[in-house]
């Protein structure tokens, strides 16, 4: 749904998502609405005094939302963990 009204309704190309690794419950959300894994920003967020890393994901428009997901990307790898 986000991805498809951003395509159509707003014309948009790409719509990413950035969320620090240690956001199990968004970042189980994101294959289910459309939004592929795309890699892992290492310490790029500053959380108080600590680094922190940010899981990257996203949807472009050439690739349709519903189009099923491969393992790899229902399950990514997460070498942050």
């Amino acid at each position: 749904m986000v991805l498809q009204h951003g395509f159509e309704a707003l014309g948009l190309h790409r719509i990413g998502l950035r969320v620090l690794s240690t956001n199990e419950t968004s970042i189980q959300c994101h294959p289910a609405c459309g939004f592929r894994h795309e890699g892992v920003a290492r310490q790029s967020v500053k959380v108080g005094d600590q680094w922190r890393d940010e899981v990257i994901t996203g949807g472009i428009v050439n690739r349709p939302p519903q189009a099923p997901l491969s393992q790899s990307e229902l399950h990514p790898p997460r070498p942050w963990l």
